[in-house]
């Protein structure tokens, strides 16, 4: 009687433990469209998965758990059906930089031809397949860098061009940056002096942002530049502003991702650097991700990045850390479809999983003489 007494204690203790460290892993239901409290820990491990290419790719975009484009170099442009990745049949003379999906029928891919002078590539997805669509005609060359795709009808295309004085390598005395904007039926765009932008992030079609790199006049010197949509214009946000000194040409913020009006991160290039919207302002943030990153934001307390080396960091609402990589090779892109379930691409086709786990079941069996 008195060890099945001194037992009780045990068990109740274990079941306490146990109920503790299952809450700790519940989800948010609603994935990455809500923005509610997320795990407050690192819950996912990244490991490698075979890919079909050993192209680099550039971009990827998950629409769900079961349905994913990746993009890349010479014609890559791959599917996840929920099994495996599988690489369409595009010409082997075009590159593409970036993917973005809206749903599992409507999607855009912006690129260029690896053919001198590297006319623009522009492809669209119906549901069925990548069609080739005719670009926006505007009166000065568009180099696309970047697309993003917030609902079925609309879509918002970033880049612009680069002048240089010498090179290669450039050396750049002038640029000009071009939004465009597709409605559903035309194309509407916006021209921007002095800046080339690298990335472009839509909310929605009244809010959104766009990042890159200003030739400051007369200096030449170059200058980190965030611009915001507001639904009517496009306008310039003062920003903890990175300056590199004049020379050949970097892109200074590499990307921009958002979840809301209140949460949005940028990354700059080469620094070990965030930019971080939190509503009101931008502010700098370490990051432990090397090179060139990437961005995907959860909610405010989950977001996670990658880079150069293979680097992966995780964001937990109050810093990053860097996580544990399967490759070393530099990885350019990641998706996350909810706080337990991500994806990233890199250098050499490389195609990385990041699973989490959902928490712990369990039971507990009274012996009927301790009833």
């Amino acid at each position: 009687m008195n060890n099945r007494l001194c037992r009780l204690p045990i068990v109740f203790l274990l079941a306490t433990i146990i109920l503790v460290l299952s809450g700790l892993s519940v989800s948010n239901s609603e994935g990455v469209k809500g923005d509610t409290a997320a795990a407050s820990f690192q819950n996912i491990s990244w490991t490698k998965v075979s890919s079909p290419v050993t192209d680099t790719l550039n971009s990827i975009a998950m629409v769900s758990a079961n349905d994913g484009w990746a993009a890349g170099e010479n014609g890559a442009l791959l599917h996840y059906d929920g099994s495996v990745w599988v690489s369409s049949n595009l010409p082997l003379t075009m590159t593409l930089f970036s993917v973005s999906m809206s749903s599992e029928n409507n999607g855009w891919a912006v690129g260029a031809d690896n053919i001198p002078p590297g006319n623009g590539i522009l492809l669209r997805w119906n549901g069925i397949g990548w069609q080739s669509v005719p670009k926006p005609s505007i009166p000065w060359p568009f180099y696309m860098t970047d697309v993003s795709v917030p609902n079925d009808t609309s879509a918002w295309i970033a880049g612009g061009i680069i002048v240089c004085s010498v090179g290669p390598p450039c050396v750049p005395t002038d640029a000009l940056g071009t939004i465009a904007y597709w409605d559903g039926s035309i194309w509407s765009t916006y021209q921007i002096s002095d800046v080339f932008l690298s990335s472009i992030y839509m909310i929605s079609d009244t809010n959104g942002w766009a990042v890159g790199t200003e030739v400051v006049q007369p200096t030449k010197e170059l200058r980190s530049s965030i611009m915001h949509w507001d639904g009517s214009s496009w306008s310039s946000v003062a920003h903890p502003t990175i300056v590199y000194p004049p020379g050949n040409y970097q892109s200074i913020l590499e990307e921009v991702t958002a979840l809301n009006a209140t949460n949005a991160w940028s990354a700059v290039s080469n620094q070990n650097t965030f930019l971080h919207w939190d509503g009101m302002a931008w502010t700098q943030v370490d990051s432990p991700v090397r090179g060139k990153p990437s961005l995907a934001v959860i909610s405010t307390n989950d977001a996670w990045a990658v880079g150069g080396e293979g680097d992966i960091g995780y964001w937990d609402g109050n810093i990053w850390t860097q996580v544990s990589s399967p490759v070393t090779v530099t990885l350019t892109s990641v998706a996350m479809v909810s706080i337990n379930d991500g994806w990233a691409v890199g250098y050499g086709g490389a195609i990385l999983h990041g699973i989490g786990f959902q928490g712990i079941g369990f039971q507990i069996f009274l012996p009927l003489a301790w009833k």
